[in-house]
């Protein structure tokens, strides 16, 4: 189980820019960048990374 915390300003602004409406968001552990990306946006990729609690 983890607890992490994103900006949604991050999130809001990487979703508006894929054509996809399926995603998928890879963590490794709480404190490492997330990798989003979609099956219809190929060789596109962007990372997140998470806040601090």
């Amino acid at each position: 189980e983890m607890t992490i915390a994103f900006n949604p300003r991050y999130f809001m602004e990487t979703l508006a820019v894929m054509k996809s409406k399926v995603i998928s968001a890879r963590m490794i552990d709480e404190s490492s960048a997330c990798i989003i990306s979609g099956e219809e946006d190929e060789g596109f990729s962007a990372v997140v990374m998470p806040m601090r609690l």
